[in-house]
């Protein structure tokens, strides 16, 4: 059992490292890597991007020195097989890659932490194995870009991914390079708060969508897993109800848009800070009634917030067919 001093330790030397990067360095991603507003943007002026680059960098200093000390552990390489995500995610941030290279490394990354899974359970048949990595497959990619998709508000996923962090560490889920990524994230929401001063680009919340996907999948109890998945709610549900609103409305749900029910609470008037708090707020609270309950009072406090998000969308986001 990691003594709690050194946990401890490892979040405040990620915090502290990472606020210094930032401070250093902000001035050379607004050089090299500046976000311009476009149509779908929910920001008016050019931003910094790239800053998952930092948390990321620490988590993955830690992930060494984790592996290097206590061996190897298919938990502790979780960060590195996210590797592929990273270089690629990375250079879309430069140039816009075509889209089959940001599939191909979600495949690989997802395909590792599958398999990882798949290979605890014996006596299964090849065709149930089969059933099994196609479905989970399906899964983990639409986790990945969900979150990407959902990065378009100061604050959103970082906050976010700070609460699911947070609550992974509770149920002694996490090796001592996510205490690392805790830290960096903290040190990220202060730059990221409205008015953003950096954003983190898709090589942030690939790399967080990734590493997600990672943690839940090293869970043999399935409880847990869904668990996982139903405190993320407000994410999953605004990402899920957004396709199935465009595929009712016959549109390509696969072009760039601008109708997730945050961006448009934004629209309406509804300012970043508030819209993020909405989130995270609903996340901590999915978070305690899983702690202080089970899991079917975790589910029940899921279908309310999901009723909040519907009565927000009726009465007060702007309305879905109105937006071009």
């Amino acid at each position: 059992m990691i003594k709690t001093n050194i946990l401890i330790f490892i979040f405040l030397i990620s915090f502290l490292s990472t606020f210094c990067f930032y401070k250093l360095f902000l001035s050379n991603f607004s050089q090299y890597l500046l976000d311009k507003p476009n149509k779908r943007s929910s920001h008016i002026k050019s931003t910094p991007t790239g800053g998952g680059l930092g948390f990321i960098f620490i988590t993955l200093v830690f992930c060494l020195l984790e592996i290097s000390q206590y061996g190897i552990s298919f938990k502790y390489f979780i960060p590195l097989i996210t590797l592929p995500i990273i270089i690629v995610s990375f250079i879309d941030d430069f140039i816009n890659l075509p889209i089959k290279y940001r599939f191909a490394s979600q495949i690989f990354t997802s395909s590792v932490f599958i398999i990882n899974l798949l290979s605890k359970f014996d006596n299964q048949s090849i065709i149930i194995l089969c059933l099994c990595f196609i479905s989970l497959l399906f899964i983990s990619l639409a986790i990945i870009n969900f979150i990407n998709f959902l990065d378009g508000i100061d604050g959103l996923i970082a906050g976010s991914f700070l609460i699911i962090l947070i609550t992974f560490a509770f149920n002694n889920s996490l090796s001592l390079s996510f205490y690392g990524l805790i830290g960096g994230i903290c040190a990220f929401l202060i730059f990221n708060w409205h008015p953003a001063k950096l954003f983190m680009g898709d090589i942030g919340s690939t790399f967080l969508g990734a590493v997600y996907v990672g943690l839940i999948l090293q869970e043999t109890s399935f409880s847990k897993t869904f668990a996982y998945i139903i405190i993320f709610t407000p994410l999953f549900a605004d990402a899920i109800s957004c396709i199935l609103m465009r595929l009712f409305n016959k549109q390509n749900i696969f072009k760039a848009h601008k109708l997730h029910l945050y961006q448009r609470l934004h629209q309406a008037g509804m300012k970043h800070s508030s819209i993020s708090l909405i989130y995270i707020f609903g996340i901590i609270l999915l978070t305690l009634s899983y702690f202080l309950g089970n899991l079917n009072f975790l589910l029940v406090v899921s279908l309310v917030e999901i009723l909040i998000g519907f009565l927000l969308d009726r009465f007060v986001a702007v309305k879905f067919k109105n937006i071009n």
